[in-house]
């Protein structure tokens, strides 16, 4: 595997460990937000039917206020659920690298002539076989995002 891949890889490991510190902390906010709307939905509703017009239109606002952070948190931890699929897929990538580094090993063998020809294109071509498994797994889960 060259430098770019190997750069690559890593600044794919580095982004889906920011994205996992990032899913937590937008969890625990949506639930803070969450508990919140409830509560000033409950005070909304109290105020409403106690007839308390400014109670009710602080609590409308704090509910609206809440309701929309609660909304924001959501649908970034949603994008945050495909940062998460990368993440998970990096295993993938990190298998058909050491397929790879295989592979030369197993040319460099056979190129010093300590091994079997026909061995190495038999190893080789279950080595691509596996690559092609952890790729089509890889875009497969990718497509679903």
């Amino acid at each position: 595997m060259n430098y770019l891949q190997q750069d690559a890889l890593e600044k794919l490991r580095k982004a889906a460990i920011n994205a996992s510190v990032a899913q937590k902390i937008a969890l625990r906010d949506f639930e803070k937000a969450q508990a919140e709307l409830d509560k000033w939905t409950k005070r909304y509703e109290l105020a409403l039917q106690e007839s308390n017009k400014a109670l009710a239109s602080q609590a409308k606002y704090q509910k609206e206020r809440y309701q929309a952070i609660a909304d924001r948190l959501k649908n970034l931890i949603q994008q945050q659920v495909t940062l998460t699929l990368i993440k998970n897929n990096l295993s993938v990538l990190k298998n058909v690298k050491e397929i790879f580094k295989i592979k030369a090993d197993l040319t460099q063998i056979v190129s010093s002539n300590r091994f079997d020809k026909n061995c190495l294109q038999t190893a080789e071509s279950l080595l691509d076989q596996t690559v092609d498994s952890e790729l089509e797994l890889l875009r497969k889960e990718l497509d679903e995002m």
